[in-house]
């Protein structure tokens, strides 16, 4: 894994590095016009150029740095700024110390050969207009696709610690180990089955007589009909709007189980992934990548009130919003599924073909996850461990 990142970041770096030599050799043949006869052959002019793409490259770099921090994925320290300042914050700390550093170095470099007034002079209306027209549009680029950024695919960095499917599935392992050590506390504190009681013999007083049985027997009962039962955790009233449905699937997973269940050749709801109608029938895509015919699927899903959570994202593609990852942003052209989803899926649809499946159509509306934010918060995931008839 370590060498696809290392190979993914040598490429995007080679291209940015590409980009940046052309426009400083444009930026340096514009600058000195006028004041050397052949600039290609010019010392003073391929040291300009040089540094001068080595400076973009490095903006290039400390504005993906700070993209990475403004991440909705992130756990930098940029994330707690509200959604209304963030952008402006983000622009602040991405292209002032870009701006100061340049001129900085400008003057530094007028300093040294005596001739500070004009040099800094040529370069605010050579070198400056273009460096703040790149490093802004760069920028903004990252802003809405934060995925081309030099330093996304760098798994050392603290802002990339849960958007890549690998981290997840670890994060979604622990987190099931720390349930099931959870569970079993539970089930250690809960009363033994009658079947597991001994009901013959009392502890102090040798064998019982069958009256004493007798009693016994309806002592334990009695204890067991008064025994409170545990909450159910998947319960929709133990969530609140602003909870519901982020911290919902785990709760499934541990009630359910992840691995596909099925009754004959019925699904459970939690296993179907996608509903596709591409072609002249309807099928089902389950969490392990096995296609089903599911011509009635619809039909099925709207008496149990649980059509509602597969959402249209395209002209053929449902999707099932129980195993997609929250929080959502509302302008979004791609969903993301759960870790391991993800992993299951891998035996028989890559992450492209899943990336496929997951963006939204370009005929879909603008508003369609905003909508159903909305909607959600009345909604409710009843039915979840059904099984559903597909034909």
């Amino acid at each position: 894994m370590l060498t696809k990142y290392c190979t993914d970041y040598f490429m995007k770096f080679s291209y940015v590095f590409l980009l940046a030599f052309l426009l400083a050799l444009l930026i340096n043949l514009t600058a000195s016009a006028g004041t050397l006869a052949q600039p290609l052959r010019s010392f003073r002019f391929w040291l300009a150029t040089v540094l001068t793409t080595g400076a973009l490259t490095g903006y290039a770099l400390w504005i993906s740095y700070i993209r990475i921090h403004f991440s909705p994925h992130s756990n930098g320290k940029f994330t707690r700024f509200k959604k209304w300042n963030a952008s402006p914050l983000y622009f602040l700390f991405a292209l002032t110390p870009i701006y100061v550093v340049h001129l900085t170095m400008i003057a530094i470099i007028g300093e040294a050969l005596d001739i500070v007034q004009d040099i800094v002079l040529h370069y605010l209306l050579y070198y400056m207009p273009t460096i703040v027209v790149v490093t802004v549009f760069y920028a903004f680029t990252l802003l809405h696709r934060h995925k081309l950024g030099l330093l996304y695919h760098v798994p050392l960095l603290k802002g990339e610690n849960s958007s890549t499917s690998e981290h997840r599935v670890e994060n979604f392992a622990s987190k099931q180990q720390r349930m099931n050590m959870q569970a079993e506390r539970v089930a250690d504190l809960l009363p033994r089955p009658l079947e597991q009681r001994p009901v013959d013999t009392y502890p102090d007083q040798g064998p019982a007589t069958v009256e004493q049985g007798l009693h016994k027997l309806v002592d334990l009962e009695e204890m067991q009909e008064s025994q409170v039962l545990p909450f159910d955790k998947t319960d929709r009233s133990r969530f609140d709007n602003e909870s519901y449905p982020q911290n919902l699937y785990y709760y499934l997973i541990e009630k359910g189980g992840a691995k596909l269940s099925m009754l004959g050749a019925a699904p459970r709801f939690l296993d179907i992934v996608f509903i596709n109608s591409a072609s002249r029938w309807r099928y089902v895509i389950l969490r392990n990548g096995e296609k089903l015919q599911a011509d009635a699927v619809l039909g099925q899903l709207k008496k149990r009130e649980l059509d509602k959570w597969m959402l249209k994202i395209s002209a053929n593609i449902y999707v099932n919003m129980l195993l997609v990852i929250y929080p959502l942003n509302k302008k979004a052209n791609q969903l993301e599924l759960q870790p391991d989803i993800v992993a299951a899926l891998l035996e028989k649809y890559s992450l492209v073909d899943q990336r496929k499946l997951l963006k939204i159509g370009r005929g879909m509306p603008k508003d369609i996850l905003e909508k159903f934010l909305v909607n959600v918060r009345t909604m409710d995931h009843k039915g979840w461990n059904d099984f559903i008839p597909l034909t």
